[in-house]
């Protein structure tokens, strides 16, 4: 997944993690009808209407300071693009 596509899809992966999925939309078609699936770190969350999707790690297992500068970027990132 490039980075681009990455950031379309954070807001929805950190709502699924944190059970908030209901309502989010597929940042590639709009679609309303996301399905998710988590094992431990492991997660995909997938729109059954275009077939697009992100599958990875999330949550625990990762290098703290790693996972705390990526976060940032990609907060800023995503910050940057919906223009606040």
């Amino acid at each position: 997944m490039d980075e681009s596509a990455l950031i379309d899809w954070y807001d929805v992966v950190e709502a699924a993690a944190n059970g908030r999925l209901a309502g989010e939309a597929c940042p590639h078609c709009g679609q309303r009808r996301l399905a998710a699936e988590q094992r431990g770190s492991w997660m995909r969350v997938r729109c059954p209407d275009c077939g697009q999707g992100f599958e990875g790690r999330i949550g625990s297992g990762r290098d703290d300071a790693y996972h705390a500068e990526a976060t940032a970027l990609l907060e800023r990132q995503a910050a940057t693009r919906r223009g606040e």
